[in-house]
């Protein structure tokens, strides 16, 4: 089985560029059936309201059965105070099985390091049991990194 783990759907709310205006998942997955991808993983545009596209997301993985795995999107800066209820809604009603976390820092050089993934799922203050759930068996790698950046050896204690 062929996944392709990062695609984009639905519309967005900035209207600044391809990443936070449409991205239309039938254009996507005609490519995928050509190229062989028997699944994508989405989730939403870039958005100002996250718990609104999710919920348009939802839809657009509901119309494509077998197709699309979903994952919910938070900002944990604009989100906060609801994080806990958006993503309980993206498991429990949408189905969904993964996050993606935005908003948060740059998406370039050593922020892309997998230490700050720890520091970014800490921000959402979700208890630790929780938290080895997104972590899963890569958090001894994780905490391994901290001498690396120090930000992420805050976040670890």
């Amino acid at each position: 089985m062929i996944i392709d783990c990062h695609c984009h759907a639905g519309i967005g709310d900035g209207f600044r560029g391809p990443w936070d205006t449409e991205a239309r998942i039938d254009r996507h997955l005609e490519r995928a059936r050509a190229a062989g991808i028997d699944r994508t993983v989405v989730f939403p545009v870039f958005n100002s309201d996250y718990a609104a596209a999710n919920a348009r997301l939802a839809r657009i993985v509901r119309a494509n059965p077998g197709e699309l795995i979903g994952f919910a999107a938070v900002n944990p800066a604009r989100d906060a105070g609801r994080i806990a209820t958006m993503l309980r809604r993206a498991v429990e009603d949408y189905g969904f099985c993964g996050l993606k976390i935005h908003g948060l820092f740059g998406s370039d050089g050593p922020l892309l390091h997998p230490a700050l993934e720890l520091y970014k799922i800490r921000l959402l203050m979700l208890p630790r049991t929780q938290e080895q759930l997104i972590t899963g068996g890569n958090i001894a790698r994780l905490l391994g990194l901290r001498h690396v950046y120090p930000v992420a050896a805050s976040a670890a204690t």
